[in-house]
């Protein structure tokens, strides 16, 4: 409890001296940590619109969904970065449930796959003892991460996802399906890639019901039912449907080249335009058709999904931040026991702390000094999305070579009695 209790406090010091110092204006405007889609700046112009009966939707400054307009309108400016740090310290709370509710699925699930396990795999069983302590890391990593606290410090908008995420994942793992459900179709209105989280929803409750075919029906007619709601509820803020063009459309035709932690603003600033179409169509499907084999070959394990998944939106969303990485950062302890499979963890955390580092750097020699280009910045980018990649496919290649290790044992023989040499494919 004592450990619990500092991690909370400390994450709390933290994100008030950030709020109440001169970095908390330098920080919301920031590309690193905020975008078109997630600034307090543009929230607060929209709110200012607003108040003066203009449709923040009437220009270009505005691509917030009306219903997170009007949650923000309702409390005073003074108390909106208490809002903030709220909702992130919430989301570090849900995250330690979720580790300790994860850690007993994975403990059940490992008895009843016993069975099937290779004799001399004995050494790859998991106990109590090595999965203790993996709530309060996980929860430690989301509240102490750079990447969180400087998102929350920048009043992102990015907070609330994160906490939807979370509340996804409790659902999950609570066997919660409806739930999980609502949380989707509230993230998909917010940011309309969380439509691929219903793949582990639909699989998690495949995996547990009884009634599969009545269980997933209710689940698809619960996000059904809810994201129509909020676009309802939505109209009926402003009386017109100009919203859709100017979230929806906006991030999808990525209209707004200005330069981010993403692949898009460059690669689309430097295309001729009747390729344009074309080219972005091929982009916004990647993160839909990575979701298909990742769904069947891990079906069995719906949080993975979920990681894998927030990952790819992270690295294929038109307008990233360094907060789209802290869920999936904190997910990590979950798996602490693959680190023996792991490959490359050196190259990549060096990879994220020398992305971290050069980026302002590189703004600020192209922006400001004027000794640098776009390109300097946009290498930044591409060594961001490549510590993305190795770490996911490490995650993943070591999740698969454990499997294989607990069915076919430590040292398996190949037909002719030889040790085998394994070769992932």
């Amino acid at each position: 409890m004592f450990k619990f209790l500092f991690v909370f406090f400390f994450a709390l010091f933290l994100r008030l001296m950030l709020v109440y110092s001169e970095l908390n204006e330098f920080l919301i405007r920031r590309v690193e940590v905020s975008s078109p889609l997630t600034s307090w700046f543009r929230t607060r112009e929209c709110i200012a619109l607003s108040n003066y009966g203009i449709s923040p939707y009437s220009g270009d400054i505005c691509h917030q969904p009306p219903l997170i307009i009007k949650l923000f309108s309702s409390f005073s400016s003074t108390y909106v970065p208490y809002l903030f740090i709220a909702a992130d310290l919430l989301t570090g709370v849900v995250m330690f449930l979720v580790g300790k509710n994860f850690v007993i699925t994975q403990l059940v699930m490992q008895e009843k796959d016993k069975k099937s396990y290779a004799k001399d795999a004995a050494v790859l069983i998991l106990s109590k003892d090595q999965l203790k302590n993996t709530a309060l890391v996980a929860m430690a990593v989301y509240l102490l991460h750079p990447y969180s606290i400087i998102t929350c410090a920048a009043q992102s908008s990015l907070i609330v996802n994160n906490l939807l995420c979370v509340l996804l994942l409790l659902a999950l793992v609570k066997g919660w399906s409806l739930i999980g459900s609502i949380c989707a179709a509230v993230l998909t209105y917010l940011s309309f890639y969380p439509v691929i989280f219903l793949a582990p929803i639909v699989i998690n409750t495949f995996n547990i019901s009884t009634y599969k075919k009545i269980s997933i029906c209710k689940c698809l007619f619960g996000y059904v039912i809810t994201l129509a709601c909020l676009l309802k509820c939505s109209f009926m803020v402003y009386g017109t449907w100009n919203f859709i063009y100017s979230v929806y459309c906006f991030m999808l035709m990525v209209n707004d080249l200005t330069p981010n932690m993403g692949l898009t603003w460059y690669f689309f600033s430097e295309m001729f335009d009747h390729f344009k179409l074309f080219f972005l169509c091929v982009y916004q499907m990647s993160v839909f058709v990575f979701t298909i084999p990742i769904a069947v070959i891990f079906r069995k394990y719906p949080i993975l999904i979920c990681y894998s998944l927030f990952s790819l939106v992270s690295l294929f969303k038109s307008y990233p931040n360094f907060g789209d990485l802290s869920v999936p950062m904190a997910m990590l302890p979950f798996w602490c026991y693959l680190y023996r499979y792991t490959r490359n963890v050196l190259f990549i955390g060096t990879i994220f702390i020398v992305a971290s580092a050069l980026a302002p750097c590189m703004w600020y020699l192209w922006i400001y000094a004027g000794s640098a280009n776009g390109n300097f910045f946009y290498a930044i980018t591409l060594l961001y999305a490549l510590a993305q990649i190795f770490l996911l496919s490490d995650i993943l290649y070591a999740f698969l070579r454990r499997e294989y290790h607990l069915l076919h044992g430590m040292n398996p023989k190949t037909s002719s009695g030889q040790e085998g040499i394994i070769v992932m494919k």
